[in-house]
Order: C-alpha cells, then sequence, then structure tokens
C-alpha cells in the first residue's frame, strides 16, 4: 500500500490525464476495501483510477469479480500474465508498447508478487504462472520506451530466511533507479 502516498502527489501535481500508472504485479488490486479498509494493498489501484489517474497493469493473473468490474469501468489497459505467455510463445515481448494515448509521464509501482513464486517466495502471495527475471526487464524496457519515469516503487516484499529474494528485490529497484534516469530526459 506504499503506491496509496502517491496517489495525491500525482493527482495535485499532475492535470488530468498527464501521468499514468504502469502496474506490475499478480493482483488488480481494484477491490473498494479489503478488510475493512479502502487503503489496503487490495485497494491502492482503486484509489488512483478514482483519482483520474490512467492505470496499466502487467502481469495479472489473480482477481475477483469486482476487480474486473472496475477494470471495466475505468477502462484499465492490461497485459494479463496469460496474454504474456502466449505473445512470448508467438512473437516476442519486445513487440509490446503502451496504448499510444497512454501518458508520456509514468508513475511505475512493481509488486514483487509479479515474479513468479519459484523466483519471488518472500511476498504476502506468492503466484505461479508469474514473470521471469528477463521477462521484467524486457518489459520494463520496452513499456517506458519514448516516456518519462516521474518516480517508482517496488512493494509486497516479505523478508524470509533465504536471502535471494530480498536481493531480486534490490536488484529490481536498483534496475527501475537507472531506468527512471535514463527516462527522466525523454
Amino acid at each position: 500500500s506504499v503506491t496509496n502516498a502517491a496517489i495525491p502527489l500525482l493527482r495535485d501535481r499532475f492535470p488530468q490525464g498527464e501521468v499514468g500508472i504502469l502496474q506490475f504485479d499478480a493482483h488488480m488490486d481494484l477491490r473498494d476495501a479489503y478488510e475493512g479498509s479502502k487503503l489496503s494493498h487490495a485497494s491502492v489501484m482503486r484509489r488512483a483510477v478514482e483519482a483520474g489517474i490512467p492505470l496499466f497493469q502487467v502481469g495479472i493473473r489473480n482477481y475477483s469479480e469486482e476487480d474486473l468490474e472496475a477494470r471495466e469501468r475505468y477502462q484499465v489497459g492490461h497485459y494479463d500474465a496469460s496474454f504474456l505467455y502466449s505473445q512470448k510463445n508467438t512473437h516476442s515481448l519486445e513487440t509490446l508498447d503502451l496504448p499510444s494515448d497512454f501518458p508520456k509521464q509514468l508513475y511505475v509501482t512493481f509488486d514483487v508478487d509479479a515474479f513468479d513464486c519459484g523466483l519471488m517466495n518472500a511476498t504476502g502471495t506468492p503466484d505461479p504462472g508469474g514473470l521471469s527475471w528477463w521477462d521484467a526487464i524486457t518489459l520494463l524496457t520496452v513499456l517506458t520506451k519514448d516516456r518519462t519515469i516521474i518516480g517508482c516503487d517496488v512493494v509486497e516484499l516479505a523478508p524470509n530466511a533465504l536471502h535471494h529474494p530480498s536481493y531480486t528485490a534490490s536488484k529490481l529497484t536498483y534496475f527501475l533507479m537507472g531506468l527512471a534516469s535514463k527516462r527522466c530526459s525523454q
């Protein structure tokens, strides 16, 4: 739910439609509330679209009927995990792009459960069928091409006794910082 803090800033600092959120996640996070909280990690993207911030989701593979209804109502773009799997097997992830009318300025939020649970088990909801390391890096690179990254976060790491998940999240954060630096002057 760290992303909740960025939403008022994005809403208040930028004219509507000037900045969009690129979300990597296993879940849509479009529920109105979860366990009674409207600021839950499962509701954070609902707050974003309610604030009028365009949203594009990548890697989704677990959702509720409420999530699907909100995705349709708020016209949320997406490359779900099943689509990415078929795209990877028939074409290339490098051919993907965000819609041409999606904002050129991006806030990137990366929930580590977007990764396959074999790579990232140190999260509250590890889920099979997710992204590999190189798929994530490829998608981050191609989907942010010709755009400016104005901010980013990496969320939902739940460190455990194994050190590789924490290292993976750290390496991802480092990559995003470099990518944001590269994409800040475009």
